[in-house]
């Protein structure tokens, strides 16, 4: 996970969950690497596990980057955000 972009796109999740998400690397990692100029709304991730092996970038559980007048509503994350230079 993590090679997805989301630009300019509205996002509504429709109040699903998604579960058990797994994103490892050493790019940027979680649901989307980033978002730009879009929304994300009724979306939860539960008992997301992301490990990410560059300290040096952005990392996330739902997005690693997020820019340009980004709005996430009723969104939420449970889980664990590793970053480590033991890659």
């Amino acid at each position: 996970m993590g090679a997805i972009r989301l630009t300019v796109v509205p996002l509504d999740g429709n109040h699903h969950v998604i579960r058990n998400l797994k994103a490892t690397g050493q790019q940027r990692n979680g649901l989307f690497s980033s978002i730009n100029r879009g929304s994300v709304q009724n979306l939860g991730i539960e008992n997301a596990t992301v490990i990410q092996g560059d300290t040096s970038l952005y990392q996330g559980i739902l997005c690693a980057f997020a820019s340009n007048n980004i709005r996430i509503t009723n969104c939420y994350t449970t889980g664990s955000l590793t970053v480590t230079d033991d890659w």
